[in-house]
Parts: C-alpha cells; structure tokens; sequence
C-alpha cells in the first residue's frame, strides 16, 4: 500500500515533516523539563519560607515569654536602684559612658 502519489519524492516530504515534528518534540521537552525544574524551586521556596516563618514565631514566642519579663524585671531594679541613690545623696545619672 502506498501512502504517497505515484512519482513525488518521499524521503524529502518525510524529511521535512520529521525534522520539524523531532524539533517540535524536542522544544516541548524542554519546555516540559523547565516547567517541572520551576514546579520544584517553587515547592522548595515555600518550604524554606514556611520553615523560616515557624523559626521566626519560636524566636518571637521565646523573647515574648523569656526575654521581656526579664527585662521588665531589670528595669524596675534599676529604677529602684536609681531612685535609693538619689535618696543616699549619690548621683549616677552623671557617669561618663
């Protein structure tokens, strides 16, 4: 059975078409192998963030339940150190810093 016309020139019909169609599939996998290489940063760019934020709500929880009473702590030391100094007639509000 013969799929071409009788005379035409076969090998550069199929030449032509194929290296087009191999062209065409070629691009379309590479298309194919960016997309899925961007797919991928994308989902490990969302991880990477994710992780930061939740390292970033443990940082905040630990200086909200940890660090902050502390120095409120420290604060109302000083203020009561500072107000007996004044009271024994010392002045250290003049120190060289």
């Amino acid at each position: 059975m013969t799929w071409f016309a009788e005379g035409a020139d076969s090998s550069s019909v199929f030449l032509q078409y194929g290296a087009v169609g191999a062209t065409t599939v070629i691009f379309i996998g590479i298309a194919w192998t960016l997309f899925k290489k961007f797919e991928e940063t994308l989902k490990l760019e969302r991880e990477g963030r994710k992780r930061a934020e939740d390292e970033l709500r443990e940082s905040n929880a630990y200086i909200r339940d940890k660090c902050v009473p502390a120095l409120e702590q420290a604060t109302t030391v000083m203020a009561q150190f500072l107000r007996a100094s004044r009271r024994d007639g010392r002045d250290y509000d003049d120190a060289p810093r």
